[in-house]
C-alpha cells in the first residue's frame, strides 16, 4: 500500500498548478504557518500511533488477546492513508509547496522532493511507532527457530527498522519518481526555452511541434527510467549475486527451461527480517531475481525452486504489462463512461470543477478495482504455474497431471513465508488476496492436466477484459472530446 501512497503523494505535487490558475479556493498563509499546518499534523498522527501500539501491548501482557495486535497494525496503515491525505491537502489548499518554493526556488525537482520530505518522515514515524508490534512478533520466530534448530537474527532497534522499512516501501518507489518527474521537467524547460528564442521558421516554432514532441520526449524518458530503474534497486535493497553453486545452478536452469531471460540471480540481505522474492525488470539485460535471506534459510530446495518459479512466471506470463493494461482499462473506461453519462445527463456539468471531480473520483476508483483484481488472479495463475513447473511441464511440452507433491512445497512455502512475515492466513490484502485462498485454490488443482488449469482460463479473460475496456475507453474518450470541441464551436458560432 506504502507505493500506492507515495505515487498518490507525488502525483499531487506534479499536478499542481500555479497559484493564479487553481480552479479550487486554496488559503493564503503565512509560510511559517504553511509549515506548521504541513508538519504538525504529521507528529500528530505519529504520537497517535505510538499511544495507541503502547495501549495495545499493555492490554495484550493482561489478557493474552492477539486480536489487538491485528488492531493496532490497522491503526498504523489507517496513519500511513490518513498522513498521505493530509500532504495531498496541505500541497493542495495550504500552499506548502509554495512555501518551499520560497525558500529554494522552483528548482528541478529539488523542491517537491524537500516538499515530500515530512510525509517520509512520518512514514518513518509511523514504523518506529509500530515497531513493539513488529518485536513482539520477531521474538516469537526467534523462539520458534531455536526450538527447530533453525538460523535465527536478532530483531533489528526500532530506528534500524524503521529505516529498512522505508527503504523496501516507500523509497523504492519515491526514487524512481523522482528520477521520472526530474527529467519531465527538464525537458519541458528545455523546450519551453528553446521555442522562446527560437526565430520564424524554426521547427520547434512550428504549429503543433512544441505540443508534439514535448510528451513524446518526456515518456521516453520515463520508460528510460523505468527500464534502468533496476539497477537503482539493486543498491536501495541491499543485494549481492547468488554465488557459484548448487543454488545458482537450480535458477539458471529454471529460467532456461522457460525461455525466460535475466541479467542476475541476487540475495536480499534482509538481516533476517522477511520472507521474500521478486522479480524486477522490463528488459532482460536489467531484469534481476531477487530472493530474501531468510526465504533461502527458511524453506527446503523445492520450496525455494517454488518460489523462484512464482517469479518467473510473473515474466513469462506478462503479468507486468497485463497488470498495466488493466490498469489503464479500467482508467479509461470510467473516465469515458462517467465524463458521456455526465455530459448527457446533466449539460455543462462536466466542464465544472465539480464535474471534473467526480470523473477523477470515477477514475481512481476503477483504478483501484482493475489493479486488485488482475493482480489477485495473475497472483494465483502464477503459483499455479510453480506447481506445473514442480511437476514436470515444460513450455511446449505434453501436459502432465499436477501433483500432490508439486503443491504441498508451494503451499508449504506460502505457508512459511506468512508465519514467518507475521501475516495471517485469512489475512486479506488488495492486490495478493490472502494465503489460505491461495493455498485453497492450490490444493483443487491436483490431478488437474498441466495445460487446462482453470486459473489459466480466468486469467486469460482478465487479459481480453482489459484489452477490450482499453479500446473502448480510448473510443469514447475520443467520442467525448469530439463532443466537447462540437460543443464550443456551435457556442462560438451562436
Amino acid at each position: 500500500m506504502s507505493h500506492v501512497l507515495i505515487i498518490i503523494a507525488f502525483a499531487s505535487l506534479r499536478m499542481l498548478p500555479p497559484p493564479g490558475e487553481r480552479p479550487w479556493r486554496s488559503f493564503d498563509l503565512d509560510p511559517l504557518v504553511s509549515l506548521l499546518v504541513a508538519v504538525v499534523p504529521m507528529l500528530a498522527l505519529v504520537s497517535a500511533a505510538s499511544l495507541v501500539t503502547s495501549a495495545s501491548m499493555k492490554r495484550l501482557d493482561r489478557t493474552g488477546r492477539t486480536n489487538l495486535i491485528d488492531a493496532a497494525e490497522s491503526l498504523a496503515a489507517l496513519g500511513g492513508t490518513a498522513a498521505t491525505l493530509w500532504f495531498v491537502g496541505a500541497v493542495g489548499f495550504f500552499g506548502w509547496l509554495d512555501t518551499v518554493r520560497l525558500v529554494t526556488g522552483d528548482v528541478i525537482v529539488l523542491d517537491e522532493v524537500i516538499a515530500l520530505v515530512p510525509l517520509l518522515l512520518a512514514y518513518f514515524g509511523l514504523a518506529v511507532a509500530r515497531h513493539p508490534i513488529d518485536k513482539r512478533r520477531g521474538d516469537a520466530v526467534l523462539v520458534r527457530a531455536l526450538d527447530r534448530g533453525e538460523p535465527i537474527y536478532p530483531v533489528p532497534p526500532a530506528m534500524a527498522a524503521a529505516w529498512r522499512t522505508l527503504r523496501h516501501g516507500a523509497l523504492t518507489v519515491a526514487i524512481p519518481l523522482a528520477m521520472i518527474f526530474a527529467i519531465g521537467e527538464g525537458i519541458d524547460r528545455g523546450a519551453t526555452h528553446l521555442y522562446k528564442t527560437s526565430k520564424p521558421g524554426d521547427w520547434i516554432a512550428r504549429p503543433g511541434v512544441l505540443e508534439t514532441v514535448v510528451p513524446l520526449a518526456q515518456l521516453l524518458g520515463a520508460v528510460s527510467i523505468l527500464a534502468i530503474a533496476p539497477v537503482a534497486l539493486r543498491i536501495i535493497w541491499d543485494t549481492v549475486r547468488v554465488p557459484p553453486g548448487d543454488l545458482r545452478d537450480r535458477l539458471e536452469a529454471l529460467c532456461e527451461r522457460h525461455n525466460v531471460r535475466v541479467a542476475e540471480h541476487l540475495i536480499w540481505r534482509t538481516g533476517g527480517t522477511m520472507l521474500n522474492a521478486a522479480v524486477a525488470g522490463l528488459l532482460a539485460p536489467l531484469r534481476f531475481i531477487v530472493i530474501s535471506d531468510a526465504l533461502l534459510e527458511r524453506l527446503g530446495e523445492r520450496e525455494v525452486e517454488a518460489v523462484a518459479a512464482h517469479e518467473v512466471a510473473h515474466v513469462r506470463l506478462g503479468h507486468m504489462a497485463w497488470l498495466a493494461a488493466a490498469v489503464l482499462g479500467s482508467i479509461t473506461l470510467a473516465g469515458g463512461v462517467v465524463g458521456l453519462a455526465l455530459r448527457f445527463t446533466v449539460p455543462g456539468f462536466v466542464e465544472t470543477d465539480v464535474g471534473q471531480g467526480v470523473i477523477v473520483a470515477a477514475v481512481i476508483a476503477a483504478a483501484i478495482f482493475g489493479l486488485g483484481h488482475a493482480s489477485r488472479r495473475f497472483e494465483r495463475q502464477a503459483d499455479a504455474f510453480a506447481v506445473k513447473h514442480l511437476s514436470g511441464a515444460v513450455r511446449g511440452g505434453a501436459s502432465v497431471p499436477v501433483t500432490a507433491a508439486a503443491i504441498g512445497a508451494m503451499c508449504g512455502a506460502l505457508r512459511t513465508v506468512g508465519r514467518h512475515n507475521g501475516v495471517r492466513l485469512r489475512k486479506f490484502t488488495w492486490r495478493h488476496g490472502s494465503l489460505a485462498g491461495r493455498i485453497e485454490a492450490l490444493q483443487a488443482l491436483e490431478g488437474l492436466p498441466s495445460d487446462r488449469l482453470p486459473i489459466d482460463a480466468a486469467a486469460r479473460w482478465v487479459k481480453g477484459l482489459a484489452l477490450t475496456a482499453l479500446v473502448v475507453g480510448v473510443g469514447l474518450t475520443v467520442l467525448d472530446e469530439f463532443l466537447r470541441i462540437s460543443a464550443q464551436t456551435a457556442q462560438l458560432a451562436g
